[in-house]
């Protein structure tokens, strides 16, 4: 329904502030940025963007006094709202939306794969630990379900199917390319 890509894109050589919001269309056309993540003025490191099923822009705040925590984005000004509170221990890497409106998060600290509730901003339920030994060199880390219901997992130059009940990934493409 979002007729384009939306994306956020942390400062390199190291991901740290600021955090830029940007979208371009479905054939890669019109890339626009829309702002620096910002929440009270001040900019932030964000990760973890996730369009919920109403078309709401969740992510989530990292190291935020040493956790993550969920944020709404304004989808033209990038502002960030807080939702709920830290979830202390957490970098959260990845989220989406199921089409069940279920919010999953990838937490890169631990690997583990969480629901969050998009009202409280709590985790609800515990972890699902994920079963590969995942390579500790990067903080890349991203979901999305398919129309069919199932999860893909992209991680570094890897693209696995997640079962988020038992958290068991099967490698389905490697991009080798530089």
């Amino acid at each position: 329904g979002a007729n384009g890509f939306w994306g956020l894109k942390t400062h390199d050589p190291v991901s740290q502030p600021p955090t830029t919001l940007f979208w371009f269309d479905e054939n890669g056309a019109n890339a626009r940025e829309l702002g620096i993540v910002n929440l009270s003025g001040v900019n932030i490191k964000a990760d973890g963007l996730a369009m919920s099923p109403a078309g709401g822009l969740f992510a989530f705040q990292v190291n935020a006094v040493g956790g993550s925590r969920l944020l709404t984005l304004d989808s033209t000004t990038a502002v960030a709202t807080v939702v709920g509170p830290v979830l202390s221990g957490r970098i959260i890497r990845g989220a989406t939306f199921m089409l069940s409106g279920r919010l999953l998060a990838f937490d890169y600290a631990l690997r583990e794969l969480l629901a969050v509730n998009p009202t409280t901003g709590e985790q609800v339920g515990a972890a699902v630990a994920l079963s590969t030994n995942l390579d500790a060199t990067t903080t890349a880390g991203d979901l999305t379900q398919m129309p069919d219901g199932s999860l893909l997992f992209a991680y570094h130059e890897f693209l696995y199917q997640l079962n988020p009940r038992n958290g068991t990934l099967m490698q389905i493409h490697r991009d080798t390319a530089p």
